[in-house]
């Protein structure tokens, strides 16, 4: 059976037995035409026994629909934490359906705030077809609660009953996961040891995010031991002494190359160490609202552009107040290795840089061939001139980079465009002839002395 035109619906608790919304969202299933399914985000709950009754029925069918048609629409999974009483039949009954081969969910996200089975959650975790698993507030309960009064089964909502943290169920995780979310789940310094353990005979482990976990303050050696390329410690209220920590184990590190500390305010003083660091080590580095003042900054700006083999490519400094741009325009003048750097503010806008600061960044982004996206707040009249800039980002998104021959003898960066072109044809590079065409009659003129192709666009 071909599905077609499969779409995303969401199941709001609290909706009548016969509302469309219900009824379309179990027809759907049904039927397996589902792509995402989110449960339990809205303020109301399920309330009728006969609601989760249909549910349940209607996951069985798509069960049955899997079977058949050998093909499952439904990919991605969100359970949210407004279910209540419907949260352990949810747990134990819909969701090992809706995972039972030969279903194929990529992405299973549990946002419970509550404390569950552990046997429940080892169940869930190690379904082998999940890619992205994402666990949020949740603790381990080793045994279940019943309601007498209603006769139900349901879960303890109260952290007092965990007797542990999520990090009991991590052997149980399955192998195909490749982006691990443990996001406040009050995961401590002392349980790191057993985390990385379990992780470790997870190979195919590639990203691992610790988020809002607000008590690790320590185990950084054994976090970058790990076989994983993105590490995630952002709001995790780390201190300067954490930070110089995680820049020794950084140091040491040989395969993570995506690093976050934003929202930890408390580490200013050890980012440029961390950045003296990341900039021999890391490909995407974030510290964004770290309260990076003026001095940093410049301090940030003067390592980056005096760093020899500098490996960054996306550097995320948001919320920083650009003040004195002296270090960032030399950043931009020297570094060829950053591609992506954002220092905008993303809810406020109110201090932008200066219209001679941006004056002068436009100039040097001209004559940077490497920097593809630039973030930063300038004045509402200046929009045009900074619409202006972006051409040339744009430019360098479209491999501007790859006609340029800096010439040894001179300042002036100039190239041989017709020798790069008869290169391209006699190795086939269609990209290159096709940009060629493309652009070179616009962005080239001739010096008949020197028979050199200066670059002298000028944006429309």
């Amino acid at each position: 059976m071909k599905i077609s035109l499969p779409q995303t619906h969401k199941l709001k608790p609290g909706n009548v037995d016969n509302s469309s919304k219900f009824q379309k969202l179990v027809r759907s299933l049904a039927q397996n035409c589902l792509v995402h399914l989110e449960i339990g985000f809205e303020d109301n709950e399920i309330r009728t026994k006969r609601s989760l009754e249909e549910l349940i029925k209607a996951v069985n069918h798509f069960h049955q629909q899997v079977v058949a048609d050998k093909y499952s629409s439904l990919e991605t999974i969100r359970i949210g934490w407004k279910l209540k009483f419907a949260l352990g039949p949810i747990l134990q009954k819909v969701l090992p359906i809706l995972l039972k081969k030969p279903s194929h969910i990529r992405h299973l996200e549990l946002n419970l705030d509550a404390a569950i089975p552990a046997p429940t959650l080892q169940k869930l975790i190690g379904c082998t077809t999940i890619e992205k698993l994402t666990l949020r507030s949740i603790s381990i309960l080793n045994r279940s609660v019943s309601d007498p009064i209603h006769d139900r089964r349901i879960f303890s909502f109260d952290s007092s009953w965990a007797d542990d943290s999520v990090v009991q169920a991590l052997p149980s995780l399955s192998p195909t996961v490749r982006k691990l979310n443990l996001i406040d789940c009050e995961i401590q310094e002392y349980q790191i040891p057993r985390l990385c353990d379990a992780l470790q005979k997870k190979r195919g482990l590639q990203a691992l995010s610790l988020r809002h976990n607000r008590n690790l303050e320590g185990g950084w050696e054994d976090l970058f031991s790990l076989h994983v390329k993105s590490l995630d410690l952002s709001l995790c209220d780390l201190d300067p002494l954490d930070g110089m920590n995680i820049a020794r184990a950084l140091r040491k590190n040989r395969t993570v190359k995506r690093l976050s500390v934003a929202g930890n305010y408390r580490m200013t003083m050890a980012i440029p160490e961390l950045v003296e660091v990341a900039a021999k080590t890391l490909v995407a580095f974030d510290c964004s609202f770290c309260e990076i003042n003026d001095d940093f900054q410049s301090r940030i700006f003067k390592i980056l552009a005096n760093a020899d083999h500098c490996t960054i490519r996306s550097l995320i400094v948001q919320g920083a107040r650009i003040k004195d741009t002296k270090w960032l325009i030399q950043c931009l003048k020297t570094n060829k290795s950053i591609q992506r750097l954002d220092i905008h503010h993303p809810r406020d806008a109110s201090k932008p840089i200066g219209s001679n600061s941006l004056t002068k960044i436009i100039e040097v982004v001209k004559k940077n061939y490497y920097l593809q996206a630039l973030k930063i707040d300038v004045l509402h009249y200046e929009k045009k001139r900074q619409t202006e800039m972006n051409f040339w980002l744009q430019l360098n998104k479209c491999g501007r980079r790859v006609i340029l021959q800096e010439c040894q003898e001179s300042p002036t960066p100039t190239m041989q465009w017709m020798e790069v072109l008869r290169d391209a044809g006699l190795t086939g590079n269609s990209d290159l002839v096709y940009w060629m065409l493309q652009n070179g009659a616009e962005l080239f003129s001739t010096n008949d002395r020197s028979r050199h192709y200066y670059l002298e666009a000028v944006p429309k």
